[in-house]
């Protein structure tokens, strides 16, 4: 059922088509606003908002853009049996999520590829990691929430949200194309500490804090993909479900969880 994507209020329709060039966007009685600013949009424009993670556009996508408008009673004499939209839900997620599985590994093959992981590999572990993540999500929103919503809207949430985080990843490729080593090692110089009578292990632990950040033992992929893309996931859940942070908060750790033990999984074979 459509709603208003300004205040969350549901609506019979949000649009009324009076030909195939005039529609008129329907004024929310709640809100007095539009009720959906963005029917009619350019695609360009939905991407923008979407890596701005803009709620209204996560309600428009979600709960509207497949509701069928109203038809006024000329449109509907001159065009009998007429259907403004026949996509079906589960294609367009599956091409959805292909395509941002897809840009997961080519980012993960970019940085990493000087380990000799190859991109098939990368590209199997991606799909296991969403798969887990999705579902472990899933479960978690049927047992801490009571919405009626379906699991691809769940879905879709977690992939229009991602958008935020694949944007972040491209910038990564671009700014740093050189692919890192996963088996960095620093070694203490020997004049760090020596005057404060520490045991080498203690001055190494202390360097190992000291260099955690540096360009070349950070993690930047791993940062984006799981803290930027599980806040962003967090927040589209919360539009969709209307939950409080906390609950959000759960769900999403839920995820995390799967996550690590299928990529703990994935590297006992890989």
């Amino acid at each position: 059922m459509p709603i208003c994507v300004n205040c969350r209020q549901y609506l019979e329709n949000v649009a009324t088509i009076y030909s195939f060039t005039d529609s008129r966007i329907e004024l929310c009685p709640a809100c007095s606003n539009l009720s959906d600013v963005y029917i009619g949009s350019r695609n360009l424009s939905l991407l923008s908002d979407l890596v701005l993670l803009k709620p209204q556009v996560l309600r428009h996508l979600l709960y509207n853009r497949r509701a069928e408008p109203a038809q006024s009673e000329r449109f509907r004499s001159l065009n009998p049996g007429y259907r403004h939209n026949n996509v079906n839900t589960t294609t367009h997620l599956v091409k959805l999520g292909g395509i941002l599985v897809i840009a997961d590994a080519f980012v993960s093959w970019v940085h990493f590829r000087a380990d000799g992981m190859s991109f098939m590999k990368l590209l199997i572990a991606a799909t296991l990691d969403a798969l887990s993540y999705h579902i472990a999500v899933i479960f978690a929103v049927r047992i801490l929430t009571v919405r009626s919503v379906s699991n691809l809207q769940i879905s879709l949430a977690i992939f229009y949200s991602s958008f935020a985080k694949l944007f972040l990843l491209l910038l990564l490729i671009i700014a740093d194309p050189v692919p890192q080593s996963s088996s960095t090692v620093s070694n203490v110089p020997d004049n760090f500490l020596t005057g404060m009578h520490l045991t080498d292990d203690n001055r190494k632990a202390v360097w190992n804090v000291y260099t955690s950040l540096d360009d070349d033992r950070i993690d930047r992929p791993w940062i984006v993909n799981t803290v930027v893309g599980g806040m962003s996931a967090g927040f589209g859940l919360r539009v969709l479900l209307n939950t409080p942070p906390i609950t959000s908060t759960i769900i999403i750790l839920s995820g995390w969880i799967a996550r690590s033990v299928t990529l703990e999984l994935l590297h006992m074979y890989f």
